[in-house]
């Protein structure tokens, strides 16, 4: 599914220069990272703003549970949405970027994680994440087994599990090690489940067996 909406045009490269610009609501925009046009949703309010958000779960209406070309060219609607694997590399193959990622829970407690820098490999290195050096946030540090992963899918295994695909076992596509720590394109569930990972999981914060309500991920230029 391919997300239409009313989208604001702008030279600018990223979220964070829109808003020095004066734009200052969260909504979608036209960037242009490398003089190209890329339609991202900019969050303007969260810890100062700027943020490019890459990914989105808010209500289940979009299945995350897709094959490698739908994680590369990106999927979903105006609440729920993974901006894709090469749009991401787009961006972040330039300058030197932090990742926030932020988690509601079923109780509207809320979460969050920061680091240092994230970047994606092309697709050549199968969208391999480097991620930077945690820097604080009450949701703990879920995500340092996925450093130096590459990206895999339910029909491209590129994880270090000898004997199953990740990306089968805990559904949707991630940087997956053998296999999860962290995992935020699993089913919607909302709250505690049986099987340990298949949800919206981050497990310094509420363990494998509880699936956030709400998860963001966003990146924001540093330099």
């Amino acid at each position: 599914m391919m997300i239409t909406f009313l989208f604001v045009s702008s030279g600018a490269k990223d979220c964070k220069e829109l808003l020095e610009r004066g734009a200052h609501i969260s909504d979608w925009y036209t960037i242009y990272p490398d003089g190209k046009p890329m339609k991202v949703y900019c969050d303007m309010h969260t810890d100062g703003g700027g943020w490019i958000v890459f990914h989105r779960r808010w209500d289940g209406s979009v299945d995350f549970t897709r094959n490698w070309k739908s994680y590369k060219e990106g999927f979903g609607s105006r609440h729920e949405f993974w901006l894709g694997n090469d749009k991401i590399y787009r961006l972040t193959i330039h300058d030197k970027w932090e990742l926030r990622v932020d988690l509601h829970d079923s109780e509207a407690l809320k979460y969050f994680a920061k680091y240092a820098s994230f970047k994606l490999l092309g697709e050549c290195e199968k969208f391999k994440l480097l991620l930077g050096h945690f820097t604080g946030g009450n949701a703990g540090d879920a995500l340092v087994q996925h450093n130096n992963m590459k990206f895999t899918t339910f029909d491209e295994d590129n994880d270090e599990h000898g004997t199953v695909n990740c990306g089968v076992q805990h559904r949707g596509g991630w940087w997956f090690k053998s296999c999860v720590s962290a995992h935020l394109n699993g089913l919607y569930i909302k709250g505690e489940h049986k099987d340990s990972n298949v949800g919206i999981n981050w497990f310094t914060a509420k363990g494998d067996h509880y699936s956030f309500e709400h998860a963001e991920m966003k990146i924001r230029v540093t330099v």
